[in-house]
């Protein structure tokens, strides 16, 4: 006994080992895949940031090329002998700016000391711009070449401006002065706003001592701050044109995959970023989706696992189940089948009973509110028989003991028995009730109580809940394939679809007020829509709140199609 324990042991840790080295291999290969699209995503976004930058960086370096040009012009009719007047100097500035984009607010040049001699703009003239950096950088030979971009200042004039700049050298490489050009804030906009990412990125525009001259979107807080933070550094410190970083932002603190990007021939720098949160939303939803798939999988393979382990225990617990669910099974048809008999026969006297003593059989009776209870009793009684009956169908229909009488059947009769069942109600609603039977002489093979019952149960719920003076249609028509159409229309007050999906359901009430008010039971629709399957027929109901329902019925007609007629043999 003992050797048996052992071994069952051993077969059980041995069990385990397949599944959990299975759960292993599937979480590695998961974290793996999952470390893999990190990778994936990250690069595919650095693609589309480095993109943009390009994009970016070419576009400025077309649009300063024009200012560049200006600036070159302007040193060299400084050092030309054509001007009779170096005061003339000035006009040809003032053309110069008019045609320059109307972004470019100011040109002037300034001579050696810092004082500018000339100007487009008569207000700039002999203003001191010894202390200005776009002044300081060339005359202390802090920036090799190229256009140099100042930090934005404010002018005179009280607004701000952003200053390019060129040397103007001597033969000897002596500083004799600047030209420069005042520019708006805004007008490197449109090419900064055209490259930022979706969802919360942003692009920046700086010089090169990282100095913010255009962001967007939040130019009009941050222009002028300092955004050399550490991304910024780590761009200057690596020399290469494009750097692409995933760092913290010094201006507010969030975690970008950001590319910075030189604009050749100038001192700007211009990056895109985007939060790595957005970078990533899709891999982080993919990784909760690629855990829960690992979650469920383990879980899968060890529950496997344990059923294994357990075959012997389980299929005892199912055999047992299955004996005592056979059981159950004979106890219910014993209960309902000692139910049919317990319950009809006291009902059926009562109903009896009832009906004689309300028609006098007993004698007349005087008191007027007696008789009214008497025939309330009858028509209670009668209700509950059906009840009974209906409820004794449908488990019989579930137990597969549903017995059908097929035989010839008119089916103007089927209607004509139906509206003589729902008439008297009907009649009361001031319901008006139309009939068409197409052929009038339709015949079908059926079981002509279970047609009847199924039609009286649809027509009786159309009679309940359509509103007093509304309109019901029944007709039964051929239809093709040698079948029957029953159709029961009404103006009633419809169901939603969760309505109706609480109707088809055994003793389901969408609403219980109304049902009371109607005396509804929940069975009749649910029991003609099993009848109709048990007999070998389709169901379908479409209804529409406020505008009533459609019960479509589609029956075999049992009858031989004219075609197969006419193929037999005289």
């Amino acid at each position: 006994m003992a050797a048996v324990t052992k071994q069952r042991q051993r077969s059980g840790v041995g069990g385990w080992l397949v599944p959990i080295g299975a759960v292993v291999l599937l979480a590695f290969g998961q974290s793996w895949s999952a470390y893999d699209e990190y990778n994936q995503t990250l690069d595919n976004e650095f693609r589309l940031l480095t993109s943009n930058v390009r994009i970016a960086s070419a576009q400025i370096n077309v649009l300063l090329r024009d200012v560049a040009f200006n600036l070159n012009e302007t040193v060299r009719d400084h050092r030309s002998d054509k001007l009779d007047d170096l005061a003339l100097l000035d006009d040809v500035l003032a053309s110069r700016l008019k045609e320059m984009d109307p972004g470019v607010r100011s040109l002037v040049y300034v001579n050696g000391s810092g004082r500018v001699e000339h100007s487009a703009t008569p207000g700039l003239k002999d203003f001191d711009s010894s202390e200005r950096d776009y002044f300081k950088v060339h005359r202390e030979r802090r920036y090799g070449h190229g256009l140099y971009a100042s930090r934005p200042y404010k002018t005179s004039f009280g607004d701000l401006s952003i200053a390019c700049s060129i040397p103007d050298l001597a033969p000897d490489s002596s500083f004799r002065g600047i030209a420069a050009a005042g520019l708006s804030p805004n007008f490197f906009d449109e090419i900064i706003r055209n490259i930022v990412p979706e969802g919360n990125g942003n692009a920046t525009l700086f010089n090169q001592y990282g100095d913010i001259l255009n962001r967007q979107p939040g130019m009009e807080a941050l222009i002028g701050t300092s955004g050399a933070g550490a991304p910024f550094k780590t761009h200057l410190q690596s020399g290469k044109p494009i750097t692409q970083i995933v760092g913290v932002s010094i201006v507010d603190g969030v975690r970008r995959a950001i590319v910075f990007g030189n604009v050749e021939g100038t001192s700007l720098i211009v990056n895109a970023a985007r939060p790595m949160t957005d970078v990533m939303a899709r891999w982080v939803q993919s990784s909760i989706y690629r855990a829960l798939f690992v979650a469920i999988c383990s879980a899968v393979i060890l529950i496997l696992a344990l059923q294994a382990i357990r075959r012997q225990r389980k299929s005892e617990i199912v055999t047992l189940a299955l004996e005592r669910s056979e059981a159950t099974n004979r106890e219910r048809t014993l209960f309902l089948a000692s139910m049919s008999h317990e319950f009809r026969t006291p009902l059926n006297a009562i109903i009896g009973y009832s009906e004689a003593v309300s028609l006098g059989a007993f004698g007349p009776i005087q008191n007027a509110k007696v008789l009214e209870y008497i025939r309330d009793i009858n028509q209670a009684g009668i209700h509950l028989l059906h009840l009974v009956e209906d409820v004794l169908d449908i488990s019989s229909i579930e137990l597969g003991k549903f017995n059908s009488n097929p035989e010839p059947v008119n089916v103007a009769e089927l209607l004509a028995a139906a509206l003589t069942m729902t008439g008297p109600r009907a009649r009361q609603k001031d319901l008006r009730i139309e009939t068409l039977c197409d052929p009038a002489e339709l015949m079908m093979i059926a079981d002509r109580r279970r047609l009847v019952q199924v039609l009286t149960n649809l027509l009786s719920n159309a009679v309940k809940f359509t509103p007093d003076g509304g309109r019901i249609s029944m007709t039964a028509r051929a239809s093709g394939g040698g079948q029957v159409l029953f159709e029961i229309s009404d103006s009633g007050v419809g169901m939603d679809a969760e309505q109706l999906a609480m109707a088809l359901t055994l003793f389901g009430q969408p609403d219980p007020n109304v049902a009371r008010r109607t005396e509804g039971r929940g069975i009749g629709l649910p029991l003609s829509m099993y009848l109709v399957g048990a007999m070998g027929g389709t169901f379908s109901i479409d209804s529409q709140p406020g505008s009533g329902t459609l019960i479509q019925i589609l029956m075999p007609s049992g009858l031989p199609r004219p075609q197969a007629l006419a193929e037999q043999p005289s």
